[in-house]
């Protein structure tokens, strides 16, 4: 016959051996878990559109995000947001611009698009995919009047965060340490360079799109005719850089920020001349399947409370009116704006134009 130990007398046991192993280094202490956000006051609440939606998302328990942010950054986000709305869950869905346009027109076209809110690299694009399909919903959020930039379309497109494209070294390697865009022709880089490709989304047709505007296509000519190596990932350049198997890449400042956080020898530059922009755009889809969630989620990311996560957390500059810069961060002495309706009019010649010359096929 056989005996059953009661439910306590395992549950003490078990305890005690977790203890007696982790004491003997065979296992990994227990993780804690996080310490829940502090209550929240009224002009936060208002901020992320009252307490009924704040319910209604609750009630909907579930959202999915289609974005262009890196895969660290959207996660992170993601996780924050949950441990202020337990209740809802954050299902993430992860493309660089110029794919995530793609899956997204292609779901639509077969009706298999599940998403819930749309966050693009490339306004072109965001608005391509309205044009076609009326994908995005009519909502405007109690931040929109907090944003004052052409990026976003009263009540349809939001600007929700803020990246900036220079390019970034190795510091380890690099012993004069380049600053302007220029240094990207610099003889000693040969054979270990890297460029975002044009195709790659909105932050890249950005980047090249700022450099004509600078120097024209001669400078695209003189970069070509060094044969860099070519990327639609930015993850993958800084893995290179790190590793020391190119010492220079144009860079996005949301990428290179955790690396340099753990260390990497990595140094993010702000040229001279000036960075090219790229704000996400986003919007609430029509139709959502969870719709309150959506809009939650979108104002928490235009409100100080998801701004206080990109600017104190990844070390990275907002657009939300009054908010403060990163700590310990030098701002660029120039940030290159311009017109979004130029790319969303002449994207596609702009990067048929860098392919040619580039004599890249994506």
């Amino acid at each position: 016959m056989r005996t059953e130990r009661p439910v306590e007398a395992v549950a003490v046991s078990a305890a005690l051996m977790i203890l007696l192993l982790v004491w003997a280094g065979l296992a990994p202490a227990p993780i804690r878990a996080a310490a829940p956000p502090p209550p929240m006051t009224p002009a936060q609440i208002s901020q992320l559109g009252g307490q009924d939606l704040i319910d209604a998302a609750e009630r909907e328990g579930h959202m999915v995000l289609y974005t262009a942010n890196t895969e660290s950054e959207a996660d992170h986000l993601a996780q924050r947001f949950m441990e202020q709305f337990p209740r809802v869950q954050v299902e993430v869905v992860r493309r660089g611009g110029g794919e995530l346009y793609e899956l997204i027109a292609a779901e639509l076209t077969a009706n298999k698009f599940r998403g819930d809110v749309i966050e693009q690299s490339s306004p072109a694009l965001l608005t391509r995919l309205q044009q076609l399909f009326v994908v995005l919903d009519h909502y405007t959020s109690p931040s929109d009047s907090a944003y004052k930039t052409p990026y976003v379309v009263p009540g349809l497109i939001h600007a929700p965060w803020l990246i900036l494209h220079g390019f970034a070294y190795n510091s380890a390697a690099v012993t004069t340490k380049p600053s302007s865009w220029k240094d990207l022709l610099n003889p000693a880089f040969d054979g270990r360079r890297s460029v975002v490709a044009a195709t790659a989304g909105g932050c890249a047709e950005s980047v090249w799109y700022v450099l004509d505007r600078l120097y024209g296509d001669s400078f695209w000519r003189d970069v070509a005719a060094r044969k860099p190596v070519v990327s639609t990932s930015n993850g993958l350049m800084l893995q290179m850089v790190t590793r020391g198997q190119v010492l220079i890449t144009t860079m996005l400042d949301e990428a290179a920020r955790p690396e340099i956080r753990r260390g990497a020898p990595v140094t993010m530059v702000y040229p001279t001349e000036g960075v090219a922009p790229c704000p996400t755009v986003s919007g609430v889809v029509r139709k959502a399947a969870h719709p309150n969630a959506a809009r939650l989620w979108e104002n928490w990311s235009l409100s100080e409370l998801g701004q206080d996560v990109w600017v104190k957390e990844f070390g990275l500059f907002s657009l939300r009116t009054g908010m403060p810069a990163p700590t310990g961060i030098t701002p660029p002495s120039k940030i290159l704006w311009f017109d979004p309706q130029t790319l969303i009019i002449h994207r596609d010649e702009i990067v048929k134009r860098w392919t040619q010359i580039f004599n890249y096929t994506p």
